[in-house]
This record gives structure tokens, sequence and C-alpha cells, in this order.
């Protein structure tokens, strides 16, 4: 019976032991120090110096890899398509020919394409960390639809080197009570046989509304600035992220707390019945929204 009193004791223990490294994982501050620590023989020092033995055993832990999502469309790269859009790429990076028809229809557009200048470099970046165990994916995940974005991809990620199956389109997005919207859910993006800490790169504000602690709005990438330097930007913040965390235990939120904010008031308003009866209600609204998009970019990255 002794024995079986202090294997039930062990266990316990270890169970305990365990929420304790899950609690670090989530976050120091999320931590109080527990009567059961003490009463199932937490270690002396623990109980005199939580903070410093909480410290060792973050950095002990592995921390879990980030998943990484990015967008696709003025992110990644800038498309214009003949027929479709008036203004026109000054440096093609290549064309390419989508079929937006329904089958048996075609209907054909010849697309010109940019890549963000750093692509390649933030490309060999995240293979780097992935080697470490640092970042998981990459995932695209586009508000676009399968037929486009396979076609932009075959080009951009030929025989699918970085994203391989990874890819979430319009499909996947949450719509809103407020129609024409798209917002993106990272709970969509699978974990596997683990929680993983997510983050979206993305330039569309909507695209950020339900996820805003775990969103890295950048700018627009419109195919005309060769000076371009968003892509280098996001790694730096990445960078911080990744070190933070694998040293301190620490998550960042990618948005601080007054930004969260004004994007859930935002998500908020596309979630109120919709004034479909009143034309000119309906239309000033979506001016509204539109413009609030606008001011949070601007305040947020300054001029896009």
């Amino acid at each position: 019976q002794g024995r079986g009193t202090a294997r039930g004791q062990l266990a316990r223990r270890a169970l305990l032991w365990g929420l304790l490294l899950g609690a670090m994982q989530r976050g120091l501050s999320a931590l109080k120090m527990h009567p059961a620590l003490r009463a199932f023989g937490a270690p002396r020092q623990l109980q005199g110096g939580a903070q410093r033995w909480l410290s060792i055993i973050a950095k002990a832990a592995p921390a879990g890899p980030l998943a990484l999502i990015l967008d696709l469309d003025e992110t990644l790269v800038r498309v214009c398509c003949d027929g479709v859009h008036k203004r026109k790429i000054d440096n093609v990076d290549f064309r390419v020919m989508i079929d937006v028809g329904v089958p048996p229809d075609s209907n054909r557009f010849d697309c010109a394409v940019a890549v963000r200048p750093g692509f390649e470099d933030f490309l060999r970046w995240i293979e780097a960390k992935k080697a470490e165990g640092a970042i998981d994916g990459p995932w695209i995940f586009t508000t676009s639809t399968k037929t486009y974005t396979k076609a932009i991809l075959r080009v951009l990620d030929p025989g699918g080197k970085h994203f391989k199956m990874r890819i979430l389109t319009r499909e996947a997005c949450t719509t809103t009570r407020l129609p024409g919207f798209y917002l993106k859910d990272l709970d969509r993006v699978p974990n596997g046989d683990r929680p993983l800490r997510k983050v979206l790169v993305d330039n569309n504000v909507i695209s950020c509304l339900i996820n805003p602690d775990r969103s890295l709005i950048v700018r627009d990438w419109m195919g005309d600035d060769p000076s371009d330097e968003e892509l280098p930007r996001v790694q730096d913040v990445l960078d911080r992220a990744l070190r933070d965390h694998a040293d301190e235990g620490v998550n960042h939120d990618f948005c601080d707390n007054e930004l969260q904010d004004r994007l859930k008031a935002l998500h908020a308003r596309l979630e109120i019945d919709p004034p479909f009866n009143d034309a000119l209600k309906l239309r000033g609204l979506f001016k509204e929204i539109m413009e609030e998009c606008h001011a949070i970019k601007r305040e947020h990255l300054g001029s896009t």
C-alpha cells in the first residue's frame, strides 16, 4: 500500500509539473504559485523564488514552432489582368493565363505578375527557421479563388517546394453579415499533432479581424516600388518574436492593445444587420468601413 501511495503521489506530481510547463508555454504571467505544488514536493527554490525557477524552466523547455501564414495578393505579389485592371505593371516578373470561367465555359485572362522585392530571401529565411524548428509551414491563406491561386503559385512556387499543399483560399474564409467581406480565421490552419502559435501576415485589415492579436499588418505591394523593404521588416519582427519566445517564453501580440480594440470594433460593425432596404445608408456604411480600414493602416504603418 505504501508503494501504491508513493506511485500515486509521483503521478500527481508529474501531472502538476506538466501543467506547470504548459502554463509556461502560455506565458509566465499566466502562472500563479499554487498550494498544491507545495503539497506535492515542489523544490524549495521554487517555493522561495518562483520567478527564477520559472525562468529556468521556460528556457529549458523547447519553444513550439510559429505557424507562418501568408496572404498572397498585394502582400507577396501584385497581379494585373488585361481587360480587368486599368493600372499596368511596369516591371513584370512573369505572366500567367488565368481561367475564371465555370466549366464547361472558359473565360481566360492574360495576367502580369510582379513579385514583391525580397521574396526569395524571405523564403530562404523561412526554410532556415524551419530547419531550426522555429517555424511551421509556411501557409498561403488568400481570399482569392482556388483556380486563380493555383495559377499564380504554379509559377511563384513551382512544384510546391515551399508551400506544398498548405493552401487556403476563399472557400476557407469567414463571411460577415455585411456582404462582400472575407475574414481569415487562423483556427482553419490545422495544428497537426500539437497546438501551434500562429501569425498571419496580410496587407488587408479586414482579413485580420478575427485574430487581431496574431496578425501582422503590412503595407500594400502595388508592383511599382523596387526599393520596397516590407518583407525584410516582417522578417525582423518575426525574428524578435522568435527570440523572445525562445529566451523568455513570451508569446507576442503582433498588434498593440489599441489597434486590437480598433480591429474588434470594426469587426462588430460588420456583424450588425445591414440596412438592405436603404441603399443610401448601405452605401454610406460601406464607405465608412473602407475609410476606417485606410485610416487604421495609415496610422499604424504611415503612408501605405
